[in-house]
């Protein structure tokens, strides 16, 4: 598996996702509202570690973010990045902190001359007094090539507390400095930071990509999945989100809903446990959208379209937390069991207003559709209507297995074999 973005995983809906920059070309947020003031960045096509990444390669070259993000001795924070560089100075990668006494604040330091990664959660450094400061010695993040560094504070006040994860695992044995921190505020009117502290200062060279801070502990299992690309399941069918050039609206007053209908191999049974569709907001959506799961009457690829009762619905997903354009990923809390054949997956939105300019866009390819099955969407009636030449961009996830079988085997000489495995005749 490779590693993808984090908005292709379901952590982009967690509550406690606080902000998230995927450096596309600028800082803003694509969580909410904490937007970035670049100062020297450079951005291009391929070089981040998805598509663009943040380069802060000169002297001067930081991203500041306001007044935000404060954390406490007694809150539990989670820091997430992607780094790419050969830095050998000493400098803070991401956090807020104070450039001046008492240096209180919290970040994540790089250290390319020991070579080490810091993480610092301070009151203050003076006389090291009221601190959390751990390290661990390792050269690997000043290699040149892309790595994730992960750290988590659970709010304890104890050096314990505070972890350090590389590559998506954690590093143990950490050296500890400071494990003093007691019940002293951290909390600073510093800028948070990628790249420096306060301003211009302490700053780092390289390239950064995909970061974001949550309000709480990330868990080694989900800082795994980041790192490894979450999608520990199969793709069981997909309409690539290549194809896409155009998009459904779908709010209370027109449609909807917009989906797709597919063909699963027959004589298999499947788990569905994820569908992803590639969505974008327009305008102030409040309502939730979901994915859900029929089977499908008609032809696919001419006017498959849904039949009966749903068979499953996902988790709900926040329409106003989506960004301009995005694949969003819509969990089965329960897993939908289907046996192969016909099969209609649809995302379905209520809250919108379309006449109001507040709607969701749901992505397509009205122009070269490609797949074996065909697009449908189902209007403010529910009247459900099938279009041939266009198709859905979406992906499934779950898994399969052979289905039992009522059929006979009939070998030479007449003997029969009733269903099961095969072995000698």
């Amino acid at each position: 598996m490779a590693a993808i973005p984090l908005y292709d995983t379901p952590l982009f809906f967690d509550s406690g996702l606080q902000a998230y920059w995927r450096f596309e070309g600028n800082s803003n947020d694509q969580k909410g509202s904490i937007n970035g003031t670049d100062t020297g960045i450079a951005y291009g096509a391929g070089t981040g570690k998805f598509l663009q990444g943040a380069n802060f390669s000169d002297a001067g070259d930081f991203i500041h973010f306001g007044n935000n993000l404060n954390q406490e001795y007694n809150t539990a924070f989670s820091y997430n990045i992607w780094y790419k560089g050969t830095f050998a100075g000493d400098g803070a990668l991401m956090g807020k902190a104070n450039n001046s006494s008492p240096y209180n604040g919290h970040f994540i330091e790089l250290n390319g001359g020991v070579p080490a990664i810091f993480f610092c959660i301070a009151n203050s450094f003076v006389a090291t007094t009221h601190r959390i400061q751990v390290y661990k010695t390792t050269s690997t993040p000043f290699d040149g090539n892309w790595h994730m560094i992960t750290c988590t504070y659970d709010g304890s006040t104890n050096a314990s507390g505070a972890l350090i994860y590389l590559d998506g695992t954690v590093l143990t044995d950490l050296s500890i400095i400071g494990d003093n921190l007691g019940n002293n505020s951290i909390a600073t009117t510093a800028n948070f930071q990628v790249n420096g502290r306060n301003g211009a200062n302490y700053l780092c060279t390289g390239i950064a990509d995909d970061a974001s801070v949550f309000s709480r502990v990330l868990t080694p299992t989900e800082i795994a999945n980041l790192y490894s690309g979450y999608d520990t399941l199969n793709l069981i069918d997909s309409f690539a989100e290549s194809n896409f050039d155009s998009t459904l609206d779908a709010g209370d007053t027109i449609n909807h809903a917009g989906g797709q209908s597919i063909v699963l191999p027959v004589n298999r049974t499947y788990t569905l446990n994820q569908l992803q569709f590639m969505l974008a907001k327009v305008g102030a959506c409040t309502g939730n959208a979901y994915a859900k799961v029929y089977a499908a009457t008609g032809t696919p690829g001419t006017d498959g379209a849904p039949t009966g009762s749903v068979l499953g619905t996902s988790d709900a997903v926040d329409t106003s937390k989506l960004s301009a354009g995005c694949r969003v990923p819509f969990n089965f809390s329960t897993p939908v069991v289907v046996s192969g054949g016909n099969v209609c997956v649809e995302m379905y939105f209520s809250g919108g207003n379309y006449g109001a300019g507040a709607y969701v866009g749901l992505g397509a390819d009205g122009s070269s559709p490609s797949h074996a099955g065909n697009w449908y969407y189902r209007n403010s009636s529910d009247v459900v209507t099938a279009q041939s030449g266009t198709d859905a961009v979406f992906y499934l996830y779950g898994t399969s297995v052979l289905s039992a079988t009522t059929d006979y085997l009939v070998f030479p000489r007449g003997r029969t074999r009733f269903p099961g495995s095969i072995t000698g005749i």
